[in-house]
């Protein structure tokens, strides 16, 4: 994927800018791309950066950015050849279920789904709309625990959603899913000396 594609710069921008008081009047204009019937107001600001992807998956994934403010962008790492690597979305939202377990003296317990797993199970059936609106629901809690996320990944995901027969529109459904419970391991507050961080106490 190539950094020029125009929704990575209308994201960085949006993101860069977001919490700027000049900008509030093009954020607030954002916000109302979340919704059928309030999207047009957001038009001039997203589709000219549109080219590429579908259009309503755009304005939906740009909305949630604006809705979300504190949340931040996760910084990037690096692997043993110095190329990027960005934390999976997945693992973001598994890192704020071991949050939710830990402020509540729970443990991990994966026959008794917590909030986010239980929106997550069914995240990979739901069309556009509805797994926008799943999303923004999941994005609460992360927002509650300040944990950052890729704010990229999420609008890719919602570009490449699809109708869900096609095996990349499968593949992209499924990987948030699949990331969530590879970094899910079983915590609890009273026999763990780990934080929901992964450090130390």
């Amino acid at each position: 994927m190539s950094k020029d594609e125009p929704w990575k710069t209308l994201v960085s921008e949006v993101l860069r800018r977001r919490n700027e008081k000049n900008y509030r009047s093009t954020l607030a204009a954002l916000k109302r791309g979340r919704s059928t019937y309030t999207e047009n107001a957001a038009y001039p600001f997203v589709l000219p950066y549109s080219e590429g992807v579908p259009e309503k998956a755009l304005l939906r994934g740009v909305s949630l950015i604006a809705d979300f403010p504190e949340i931040p962008q996760v910084e990037k790492g690096e692997d043993e050849e110095k190329k990027p690597v960005y934390t999976p979305l997945g693992e973001s939202f598994a890192l704020t279920s071991k949050s939710l377990a830990y402020t509540r003296g729970a443990k991990i317990e994966f026959d008794k789904p917590d909030a986010i797993a239980q929106r997550l199970r069914f995240l990979p059936n739901l069309g556009l709309e509805n797994a926008a609106l799943t999303l923004r629901s999941i994005l609460k809690f992360v927002e509650k625990y300040n944990h950052p996320i890729d704010w990229y990944q999420l609008v890719q995901l919602l570009t490449h959603w699809g109708k869900g027969v096609s095996v990349s529109s499968q593949k992209s459904r499924n990987r948030v899913l699949h990331d969530y419970y590879v970094n899910l391991r079983p915590y609890s507050s009273d026999n763990s000396n780990e934080t929901p961080n992964g450090e130390e106490k």
